[in-house]
């Protein structure tokens, strides 16, 4: 779909129509979700909020700006995707290449397996990264010879083929991360720091080092019966895989980046976003969204919850960096996406009143040819989603449309001729009728 010179005129009134009630919303669910962290949110070149929400510190009560650093999880994996491939740019190493070029004595059901099998999750290689242990990013290569070593002495084989299934896999790029360091003779923070956030003025971006003094570090919390703590974990491992720490005032910069040649070549950067095994490219997903191409990645790790999201013909960019891993940034930037576009089908998840009378119809068995059965049933007042051992909460958000109380981004959507869509903020939409 191309948007017409009317279509981005269209977008910018929605934008600034949209500027109040993204505010307001993010508000809301601070108070009624005890959402915090910082959020950035632009449509072409208007930036309509970079702010933070909630506290940095609730001790010392400290509160989230555009400046905070937060832990962003797996989002490093862009930053490790990138790498790879300005190493490529500079011809130093080929996608194609086995990853046996740079590490030596890997076992022998590893040979087949290159660097592109593991930046898309296909490589195969079991996810050994539990298995390293916390240390500093100077000695993670350690830990990966660790499980290199294990693997040769006690075979545990491949879970695929290489490149024939995706298997999200943190080990996997840890293995690019020790492939960075031995190709360009650099720490892996050091290298992305000269040839990335230093060249696209991100000095707000750090390695996630515990020990470490970082100005305006966040805290991260989650809730223990109903109430908000300190999720008390400090571990430096998360290395090339979600090892790096930043602020959405530098992830404003990042964009630059990813719609420019700051960095890469478009050659180059249009490799990353092309969908292989499961629409995953080089560090994104890539979805279909409503008659739109989305980029997106999640990142989840102790005390945090963050999601970078953006449309690059509508050149829509929302990042969320949440401290309450509890409180999902998924749903977060799927109702942002829904004020900024004005998505008839999409609703924003704030709190809807139902009594029992209007739930009771929804009870009763569902089958899908596909995922099999589902049941709806209404127990204590309490409307609940069941597929098989796993029962979730049903919280109404509209007439008729329900979120999961935990995972707030999977929407139920009841019909009046017996039948309800599950999805996933309006992605890949399964149907189920009833029994």
């Amino acid at each position: 779909m191309k948007f017409s010179a009317l279509g981005f005129l269209l977008l910018f009134t929605i934008a600034a129509q949209s500027q109040s009630s993204i505010e307001d919303y993010l508000s809301e669910i601070t108070k009624t979700r005890s959402f915090t962290g910082s959020v950035i949110v632009t449509v072409k070149d208007k930036v309509l909020i970079n702010k933070g929400f909630g506290k940095a510190d609730y001790e010392l009560n400290v509160a989230n700006t555009s400046r905070t650093v937060h832990r962003i999880g797996s989002l490093t994996k862009q930053f490790t995707s990138m790498g790879i491939l300005k190493l490529f740019e500079n011809d130093s190493l080929s996608l194609d290449d086995s990853l046996s070029k740079f590490i030596p004595d890997l076992p022998a059901g590893w040979k087949t397996i290159t660097l592109f099998h593991l930046l898309t999750h296909t490589s195969g290689i079991p996810n050994y990264f539990g298995e390293m242990d916390a240390v500093p990013v100077e000695d993670t290569y350690k830990e990966i010879e660790k499980v290199i070593e294990m693997e040769r002495k006690n075979p545990r084989g491949l879970n695929n083929v290489p490149g024939q299934e995706f298997r999200y896999s943190n080990f996997g790029y840890a293995m690019l991360g020790h492939v960075i360091e031995r190709v360009s003779r650099q720490t892996f923070f050091d290298y992305l720091k000269n040839v990335i956030f230093d060249p696209l003025g991100m000095d707000q971006t750090f390695y996630d080092d515990p020990r470490m003094i970082i100005t305006n570090r966040s805290e991260g919390y989650k809730f223990s019966d109903g109430r908000l703590v300190n999720d008390a974990l400090k571990d430096p491992a998360g290395y090339s895989t979600g090892g790096i720490l930043s602020s959405a005032n530098d992830l404003l910069k990042w964009l630059k980046a990813l719609n420019s040649n700051a960095i890469l070549g478009a050659d180059t950067r249009r490799m990353m976003f092309y969908p292989f095994l499961n629409n995953y490219g080089l560090g994104w997903q890539i979805l279909e969204k409503n008659g739109k191409t989305m980029y997106n990645h999640n990142g989840g790790t102790h005390g945090y919850d963050s999601r970078i999201v953006y449309y690059p013909k509508e050149e829509v960019f929302i990042a969320i960096l949440g401290n309450n891993e509890d409180v999902r940034s998924v749903p977060i930037t799927c109702d942002i996406e829904a004020l900024i576009f004005e998505e008839e089908d999409a609703i924003v998840s704030l709190a809807y009143s139902m009594e029992k009378s209007a739930m009771e119809k929804f009870q009763g068995s569902y089958r899908n040819p596909l995922d099999g059965e589902r049941s709806i049933q209404l127990l204590n007042d309490v409307l609940f989603y069941i597929n098989g051992e796993a029962k979730f909460e049903l919280v109404p958000i509209a007439e008729n449309v329900f979120c999961l109380s935990k995972y707030k981004e999977f929407r139920i959507q009841f019909s009046d001729d017996d039948t309800f869509t599950l999805s996933t903020c309006s992605v890949n939409p399964r149907m189920f009728n009833r029994e």
